[in-house]
């Protein structure tokens, strides 16, 4: 409640140290075994490191309440060297009033307000890694629906923080038909949060019942008071399958193609098919558009609507894209079957997946194990190879034709090793023989 009874005043100053976001790039493969951002290295004594910055941490307060800059400036520097973990620096942080917090960034030199910054981005990762807790967002979807007025936003605040995470929990207190209190105010909080609740609001439009996909679309198009939010293009391919499915009442439908209307400027009579729009962005996951992910200390996360509720998988850094390629070729496929153009797209998003799983078992099976690469992470990668392995004896019944164009496209995008296996499974559908496991799912 300490940290509650302080967000007005710390929501000044998290504005003021808002984190870049960094566009997503090929990493070798060895970095990709390694989440070093979203987990990092423990110390080997969490209290210790805490008590070893506690008091350089206080004689830097005390100096900046004392004006002695330039003291103050080797005092955060000597906190940043000591490489404090997200958590200690949310800790340390905790230690400081937030009229301090906004003073030292208001008033000292450059030098030290640089320096100072620094250290808040560790502590905000803190804190977003511990908003990520599910007990947590447990306590602010209460507060959120229980608290009076001024407890309902500052948890909103803090839930528009934990962002997606809280998706979930948000999503079926808006279901809960019995209680309106809750539906409004968890609608107020999903609409706070933008473009992070996205991809899981888009899942749910496509499983929760009708009323709920108004409900959605409602929150969707619509900025929360006083902030304007840009309507958010990522949510397109849902909302276009549910205004072109039939089996979706009018009414809902007719609240999809509104909040169509606000995000798309061209005519909705000129807009391409859900099949075509899910095939669209399916090609840009299949080359790593950064611009459609949240990557500001976000787990890559892949939603599914499950039993009636969100289920969210997280995935490594390396398969989130790939994946999701594959995904959308899937949804283009269940709104049309027929929509033979992504085929090509879905065998080549397969092996691009199998054919990393391969290089990196290849890297960590001749690395050393230590903390970085683990027998844990030896033991995902080989059940993720095997899980592979079985969708892709499956491939074949799509035909030689699509293999064909896989081949083709494979070849365009310089990418050898899929272009080896849709030709040997190309002369095994040639040769008029059965397809072996052995012949489709191999290294080249």
């Amino acid at each position: 409640m300490v940290r509650m009874a302080r967000l007005a005043l710390l929501l000044a100053a998290a504005l003021l140290v808002a984190g870049t976001v960094v566009a997503a790039e090929r990493l070798n493969f060895e970095d990709l075994l390694i989440d070093k951002e979203a987990h990092p290295k423990p110390p080997t004594d969490e209290q210790k490191q805490f008590e070893d910055a506690k008091g350089p941490f206080m004689a830097f307060l005390q100096s900046c309440n004392d004006k002695a800059y330039d003291k103050a400036g080797e005092q955060i520097k000597g906190v940043l060297m000591l490489n404090v973990s997200p958590d200690n620096a949310l800790k340390l942080r905790d230690l400081a009033s937030s009229r301090q917090i906004i003073a030292i960034l208001a008033d000292s030199p450059q030098i030290v307000k640089l320096r100072f910054q620094d250290f808040l981005a560790i502590a905000e990762r803190g804190r977003r890694l511990w908003l990520k807790d599910q007990k947590r967002i447990d306590e602010l979807v209460k507060q959120l629906v229980e608290g009076d007025f001024d407890q309902m936003w500052l948890a909103v605040y803090e839930l528009t923080t934990a962002g997606q995470y809280a998706a979930p929990r948000l999503v079926e207190k808006l279901m809960d038909e019995r209680d309106r209190q809750a539906k409004t105010r968890a609608a107020i909080a999903l609409k706070t949060c933008g473009r992070s609740v996205t991809l899981p609001l888009a899942e749910a439009l496509l499983g929760a019942p009708d009323q709920v996909k108004q409900e959605i679309c409602f929150i969707l198009r619509e900025s929360p008071k006083g902030k304007m939010i840009i309507p958010d293009r990522r949510a397109l391919p849902a909302l276009k399958t549910i205004a072109q499915d039939e089996k979706v009442n009018l009414a809902t439908r007719q609240e999809a193609l509104k909040t169509i209307a606000i995000i798309e400027t061209a005519p909705i009579a000129q807009l391409p098919s859900a099949q075509e729009i899910y095939f669209t962005e399916a090609e840009k996951f299949y080359h790593r558009d950064p611009s459609l992910l949240e990557p500001v200390y976000q787990d890559h996360i892949i939603w599914s609507w499950e039993n009636n509720k969100l289920a969210a998988r997280v995935v490594p850094e390396y398969a989130y894209y790939l994946e999701m390629a594959e995904k959308y070729c899937r949804q283009a496929l269940a709104v049309d079957p027929a929509y033979e153009k992504v085929k090509p797209l879905l065998i080549c998003s397969i092996y691009a997946q199998y054919n990393t799983a391969l290089e990196l078992l290849a890297v960590a099976e001749r690395t050393p194990k230590n903390e970085n690469i683990t027998e844990q992470d030896v033991a995902g990668l080989k059940a993720r190879k095997a899980r592979l392995e079985e969708i892709i004896n499956t491939l074949p019944s799509l035909g030689a034709k699509h293999y064909y164009a896989a081949l083709q496209r494979a070849l365009a995008d310089q990418q050898a090793a899929i272009a080896v296996f849709c030709s040997d499974v190309l002369k095994e559908l040639g040769s008029g023989t059965e397809l072996a496991p052995s012949a489709v799912a191999k290294k080249p």
